[in-house]
């Protein structure tokens, strides 16, 4: 059996000091992830994660360089339950 999970949010980050050197770096974060586990022991999960996180600037760069930008992560691991309180995972990946 599968153990499925996900989460999705959206921020807006607008700086509201020294607007003539931050509103350049004003933006809008997308970010989503989604996690899929099997259970290959009664207390133990292989997990494979994956992470999306999509930056959109407000405004253009007076170099013309678009710095938006698309971030990727997957992650591989294995959870595991010690006790009823105490778990502990380890993950890799990039």
């Amino acid at each position: 059996m599968g153990l499925c999970s996900s989460r999705a949010s959206t921020d807006k980050i607008a700086y509201q000091n020294n607007l003539a050197l931050t509103q350049p770096f004003d933006r809008d974060e997308s970010y989503g992830q989604a996690t899929f586990g099997v259970r290959v022991r009664p207390k133990t999960s292989l997990e494979l994660s994956v992470q999306a996180r999509d930056i959109t600037y407000d405004r253009p760069r007076a170099s013309g360089l678009n710095p938006d930008s698309r971030e990727y992560r997957y992650l591989l691991g294995v959870v595991w339950e010690t006790t009823a309180t105490t778990t502990g995972s380890v993950r890799v990946g990039g």
